[in-house]
């Protein structure tokens, strides 16, 4: 298993994943980002633009970066 660090950006603040978590691949973590940043727009409840951004690092380089966006519009 190896470790991978999900760095995530929220509306331009960066918090640093610090302890990572162990995946059987570069894959499987890229996936679990996936599903991170689709719960995350699931618990949304502010009706400003969002934008988050997570980064999946494997302490040196980076692996995949998952991009979501909520944006309110009014017509």
């Amino acid at each position: 298993m190896e470790r991978f660090y999900l760095h995530k950006q929220l509306n331009g603040h960066l918090i640093e994943d610090q302890k990572g978590l162990r995946f059987a691949n570069e894959e499987a973590a890229c996936r679990y980002a996936v599903r991170r940043a689709a719960a995350f727009i699931g618990k949304a409840r502010d009706v400003a633009d969002t934008h988050l951004g997570i980064e999946v690092s494997d302490g040196s380089q980076t692996r995949c970066i998952v991009k979501a966006s909520i944006v309110f519009e009014k017509p």
